[in-house]
This record gives structure tokens, C-alpha cells and sequence, in this order.
């Protein structure tokens, strides 16, 4: 009966609360998500990294409805937990919110683990909108910011790579011929790897 045990967390009481979100995690299955959404809604970071931490040992994709609402979190290492904890499935709903987070001007200056994680998401799914995606980043430049374009370019690399399909290869190929050194090695190295 998980009702009485998750019943004593409260948001007050922070080790507490935890340690029944790690109870909760190793008995796990779809019957504990009820409760975790009660305990996201708690205010404390430490508690919902230890959701994160009990929602990654459920192998159920129902999972990324609560993990999508952490990727809006204020803080950044909630937010990079929970991109790398998505779960891929057919699902659009999780696919087109990690695509729009990926389009806003934001993305750029998000930590580099941050945007490696959701990239990787992205390219697990394959879809030719993604590589649209990817590419643009690739050869957006700016003569701003032009370390946290990098780091986003060479992560789009990355997520191009994995996606490994003739689509993502002539994006790669294309940025093979970019002026900026980093990013064409990244490229001649990625089409290395494929082949």
C-alpha cells in the first residue's frame, strides 16, 4: 500500500520527502507516477532532482509527461536531469515540446550538458523535421555570443551524427565546407565515424 508511505512526505520537510520519493522509485511502476506529480509541484530543488533520479529507474514513457514540465524548470540542473531522462517513443506530444524548446532564442545560452541532452533526444527520433532543425543551428551565426554558438553548433553536430540518416550526412557534409575551423572538423570527423 503506497498511499500511507508517500502520505508523511511533506514539501517542509526536505530528507524526509526524498527519502519517500526513493522508496517510491525502487518499487516503481506506473501506480507511483500519481504521487510523483503531487511531489513536482513541490518548490524545494533537491526534491524534484530526487523525482528525476526515481522517474529514470520506470521504464513507462508516461514518464516524459511529468519530465516534460521540469524542462521549463528555473533551474538549469533540473532541466538538464530531466532532458536526460526523456524516454523516446512514437509520442508527438514530447517530440514537438523539446522541438519548440529547441527553437527558442534562449537555447543558445542554456548550459552545453543541457542542449547536448535534448539534441540527443531529438535525433533519436530519426524525423526529417528534426534534421531541418539541426541544420539551421548548424549554420545560424552570429557575430554575438559566438562561444554559446559554437557549443550549439558542435552539439547539432553530435545529434546529426547520431541520427546518421542520408538526410543528416548532406547536412554534414554542407558543414564540412563552413568557414569556422571547429565546426568543419567536427563535421569531417562525424562523416568519419557514419562511414
Amino acid at each position: 500500500n503506497i498511499a500511507p508511505v508517500a502520505n508523511i512526505a511533506r514539501e517542509d520537510r526536505v530528507s524526509l520527502t526524498k527519502e519517500v520519493i526513493a522508496i517510491l522509485g525502487r518499487i516503481g511502476g506506473k501506480k507511483i507516477l500519481p504521487y510523483l506529480i503531487i511531489f513536482s509541484e513541490y518548490q524545494h530543488k533537491a526534491i524534484r532532482l530526487e523525482i528525476i533520479h526515481a522517474m529514470s529507474k520506470i521504464k513507462d514513457k508516461t514518464t516524459n509527461e511529468i519530465l516534460i514540465r521540469f524542462l521549463s524548470d528555473k533551474d538549469g540542473e533540473v532541466r538538464t536531469r530531466a532532458a536526460m531522462n526523456l524516454k523516446y517513443s512514437k509520442n508527438k506530444t514530447t517530440l514537438n515540446h523539446v522541438i519548440q524548446l529547441a527553437q527558442e532564442k534562449d537555447f543558445m545560452s542554456r548550459s552545453k550538458l543541457e542542449k547536448k541532452a535534448l539534441l540527443s533526444f531529438l535525433a533519436l527520433t530519426k524525423n526529417g523535421e528534426v534534421s531541418i532543425l539541426l541544420g539551421s543551428m548548424l549554420k545560424k551565426w552570429s557575430i554575438l555570443s559566438i562561444v554559446k554558438q559554437n557549443e550549439t553548433r558542435l552539439c547539432a553536430v553530435t545529434a546529426l551524427e547520431t541520427m546518421a540518416t542520408p538526410e543528416a550526412m548532406d547536412i554534414i557534409k554542407e558543414g564540412t565546407k563552413i568557414r569556422n575551423k571547429t565546426i568543419r572538423n567536427a563535421c569531417n570527423l562525424a562523416l568519419r565515424r557514419i562511414a
